[in-house]
């Protein structure tokens, strides 16, 4: 390795690359938390007017079953989780494959296909 492939700003574009992955990722994630509130916030809100329609007390809706039963029949929760389970089952490939290009193909060129 040459003193000026060590130098830090060579592997600028694909560290930007880098980031803007992570920050996609926890993007997905913050997401996919809303979309869990939102419906535990709807689930509530149901069984609530389904208690009083019956006279009774409303149960407890536990936030557990939401999140996770929620993804099996409602389309935007399933998307949301498996945006997140797709993003970072790739992340591993991906990642080793932009760097390895950088480093010994081009720092240009992995940062260009990256995007």
């Amino acid at each position: 390795f040459s003193r000026q492939m060590l130098d830090v700003t060579t592997f600028l574009a694909p560290l930007r690359a880098t980031v803007a992955y992570f920050i996609m990722y926890y993007v997905f994630l913050y997401l996919q938390s809303m979309v869990a509130h939102v419906q535990y916030y709807y689930a509530k809100k149901k069984a609530a007017k389904e208690a009083e329609d019956r006279g009774e007390k409303a149960q407890r809706v536990p936030f557990s079953k939401v999140k996770y039963e929620v993804a099996s029949y409602d389309k935007l929760a399933l998307m949301c989780h498996r945006t997140v389970g797709n993003t970072m089952e790739q992340a591993i490939p991906f990642l080793s494959a932009l760097w390895l290009h950088a480093i010994f193909v081009s720092p240009e060129s992995a940062a260009y296909i990256a995007w």
